[in-house]
């Protein structure tokens, strides 16, 4: 239109017959909700690998795509396909999920414990509005990692996912430029992060940055923004990115920027870990 080419993405999706769908409306935030669904069948009777028949009593998800992913790391992905293996195996403060009338969704904890809180505000029109923000996270959240890595030289408390994970990352993501930390949206100058930019540009230090720790706390994190923000705000900027990465397993290789790029590079904070990869064939969790 006006010389301006107009056009939509489409996807069809063919699924199993042994797939209970969540909800067969689909939903323009959730889908069909997948990983909500159901398999009315085990593996017995499907073919999952040449010759080979499932399990008796397992219930594999099996999918299928045209590339592979590009990286594992949740700050450098660009592209769909890295996203949605990232997300099986990366857990983050907020996630999505449908509301009652499965129509809708709403965003609740995962490894944050409830409702954003806010420091000082306002309220206008029901609703409190904030530059600081704390998110306190779930006690007793743990990393897994694959049974390959060797985390003998690990120090203590290697495997405990807190606060602190979180704070290291977004400064290293911060400092290292990593697109996620930067750009793509949601990102904590686009937000507004208080000094995100300066320090992104190397003008202040990362004290002077809106991302703390709660004072007098140890498992509780402060966002400080330029503007005002109210709950949805922060649960929805936090829903399934700004993620954590395990610091240990980052520092113990040669390379840093190896993080990502296989399952034994990866700490899995999530639902499953990623467990093994044969490029252009198959990719297990």
């Amino acid at each position: 239109y006006g010389g301006v080419p107009l056009w939509t993405a489409a996807q069809s999706v063919m699924f199993s017959d042994r797939v209970q769908l969540y909800t067969t409306t689909y939903n323009t935030v959730m889908g069909y909700g997948t990983a909500f669904s159901q398999f009315t069948e085990d593996d017995s009777t499907v073919l999952m690998d040449g010759d080979n028949y499932g399990n008796a009593g397992e219930y594999t998800w099996r999918d299928s795509f045209n590339v592979d992913p590009t990286t594992l790391n949740p700050w450098l992905a660009e592209d769909a396909v890295s996203s949605d293996f990232i997300g099986l195996f990366t857990g983050s403060l907020y996630s999505f999920y449908f509301d009652a009338s499965k129509t809708g969704y709403e965003i609740l904890g995962e490894h944050a414990k409830g409702e954003p809180i806010p420091v000082g505000g306002e309220e206008i029109n029901g609703k409190i509005y904030s530059k600081v923000w704390q998110i306190e996270l779930e006690d007793g959240l743990k990393w897994y990692f694959h049974p390959d890595i060797d985390t003998s030289s690990f120090p203590a408390g290697y495997d405990e996912l807190d606060a602190t994970d979180y704070l290291w990352t977004w400064q290293t993501a911060l400092e290292e430029g990593w697109f996620r930390a930067y750009s793509g949206g949601g990102d904590f100058i686009s937000a507004g992060v208080k000094n995100a930019e300066a320090f992104y540009k190397g003008t202040v230090t990362f004290d002077e940055v809106g991302l703390r720790l709660a004072e007098g706390t140890t498992n509780t994190l402060e966002v400080e923004f330029t503007t005002d923000k109210t709950a949805f705000d922060i649960k929805y900027m936090f829903a399934g990115s700004q993620t954590a990465i395990n610091k240990e397993l980052y520092e113990s290789l040669d390379d840093p920027n190896d993080y990502g790029t296989s399952p034994t590079t990866v700490a899995s904070s999530g639902i499953y870990y990623f467990d093994t990869w044969t490029p252009g064939q198959l990719l297990t969790l």
